[in-house]
């Protein structure tokens, strides 16, 4: 299966990817929250981000650090 992001298809690895950073986060404390912190993931991807220690950095970075 794959899902489109801003004209792009992710393949299942770059989902799997894309997981284990948001499993590196802050567990969010809202589904809104959650929703927002995906989106930026997502946005950073789409922007042509494409590495793992990069994008956990970003998200760090954000604010989003895991405890």
């Amino acid at each position: 299966m794959q899902a489109a992001v801003a004209g792009a298809i992710l393949r299942p690895e770059d989902m799997k990817m894309l997981a284990r950073v948001l499993a590196q986060c802050e567990p969010a404390a809202t589904s809104v929250e959650r929703d927002k912190r995906a989106a930026e993931l997502i946005h950073h991807f789409g922007a042509g981000v494409k590495d793992e220690s990069l994008l956990v950095k970003l998200m760090i970075g954000s604010g989003h650090q895991a405890a």
